[in-house]
């Protein structure tokens, strides 16, 4: 469990700037891990950039961008 307010980094790999791509994690309120690029896609903040196509989490995080976009959230609002 992550103490209140930390975050979790599970790195993925270096890009070709050699900075990390990592998954994020944050506790919510009810003390449950919620995955951050997860819930960024979900919500329409974030697009999945193929590039980094080596996370364990992929099709869930492809997943989310595909919601997202149905249901015109977030950037995908647009007229």
């Amino acid at each position: 469990m992550l103490p209140k307010g930390q975050l979790l980094l599970v790195p993925i790999e270096k890009d070709g700037s050699q900075r990390t791509v990592a998954e994020v994690y944050v506790q919510d309120s009810q003390n449950t891990a919620i995955n951050f690029n997860m819930q960024m896609l979900r919500d329409g903040y974030a697009f999945w950039y193929y590039a980094h196509a080596n996370c364990p989490n992929q099709e869930g995080l492809i997943l989310a961008e595909e919601l997202a976009r149905k249901e015109s959230l977030g950037i995908w609002n647009t007229p």
